[in-house]
Parts: C-alpha cells; structure tokens; sequence
C-alpha cells in the first residue's frame, strides 16, 4: 500500500461500496495474498468507521481515524465484552 510523504497509509475512498468491498474480501478469502493484506484490512477499518456511527466513535476516542494508520496493527479491536 502507498504511503503518504507524511508516513501515513494512503487508503483513499476507492472501494468503500458495500457490495465492492464484500467482493474483495472473499477474492482474498478465496487467494489470500499477504502482500494485500495490509491495503485490504485498513479499507475494511476506513469502510466499518465510515459506516458504523458507534465504532467511529470508538476509534476518535483513542485517536485512531482511518487517515492516522500506518500499518493495519493500529486498528482499533473492539473489546469482546461490547457484544455481551
């Protein structure tokens, strides 16, 4: 994935259609590529806090927009006690 010249990841707007991104997920399900990986997942983080109003509330509480990661390993997991 290209970086940003501030060392950020540029992860655009490209392929935040629901249907677009379920379609890139099971291709990589379906051929898992781990140079794709870190692109994939940080799409799937920028798709889930555009359209998910209590997780983008999450993530801003710890500082974590879409536009401040530099590798997927800073996306914020949701606690497993949030679905109890």
């Amino acid at each position: 994935m290209p970086l940003r010249t501030d060392g950020l990841l540029d992860i655009g707007i490209t392929s935040l259609e629901p249907g677009r991104m379920l379609g890139e997920v099971r291709q990589f399900i379906d051929a898992p590529d781990e140079r794709r990986f870190d692109e994939l997942a940080c799409r799937v983080f920028r798709f889930q806090y555009e359209g998910n109003e209590a997780y983008r509330r999450f993530c801003d509480r710890r500082g974590k927009p879409p536009e401040g990661l530099s590798d997927w390993r800073e996306i914020p997991a949701v606690p497993v006690t949030a679905f109890k």
